[in-house]
C-alpha cells in the first residue's frame, strides 16, 4: 500500500500530535481496544511492532487496568520512554498490522489540522 501524505509524518512526533485526552488519542483507543475481533489485530499487536517490552505490555493487560486504555498506555508509554518517535514509526507498524482504519483515522484528523492538500 502506498501513502501519500500532506505533511512530513517523519517531522511530526507522536508526543505532540497525539496528546493525552486529544481527540485522535481517544479515537485510534477506541478501535485498538477491542480484542473480540477475530482476525483483527489490536493494540497488542501494535505495541509488539513498536518493540514494547513484555514486561510493560502485561501491565498494560493486567486487571489493574481494565478501566483504562491499554492503546492510550502503550502511546503514552511510547511518548515518555521514547520522546523522538515520529508518527511515522507508528504509521508503519500500523500498515505492518494492517490496520488502515487506524491510518485513515489519524490521517484524517491531520489533514483537518494541516489544512487540505492540492495536487
Amino acid at each position: 500500500m502506498s501513502l501519500i501524505f500532506c505533511f512530513n509524518l517523519d517531522e511530526l512526533l507522536i508526543k505532540d500530535v497525539i496528546t493525552p485526552g486529544s481527540k485522535l488519542l481517544q479515537t485510534i483507543s477506541i478501535e485498538l481496544n477491542r480484542e473480540e475481533v477475530p482476525g483483527v489485530k489490536n493494540w497488542r499487536h501494535l505495541a509488539c511492532k513498536l518493540e514494547v517490552p513484555s514486561d510493560v505490555l502485561q501491565e498494560f493487560s493486567g486487571e489493574s487496568t481494565a478501566k483504562r486504555s491499554p492503546t492510550k498506555e502503550v502511546i503514552q508509554w511510547l511518548s515518555v520512554r521514547f520522546p523522538d518517535t515520529t508518527l511515522s514509526a507508528l504509521v508503519q507498524a500500523l500498515q505492518k498490522i494492517k490496520r488502515n482504519d487506524a491510518i485513515q483515522i489519524i490521517t484524517k484528523q491531520l489533514s483537518g489540522a494541516f489544512g487540505e492538500c492540492k495536487v
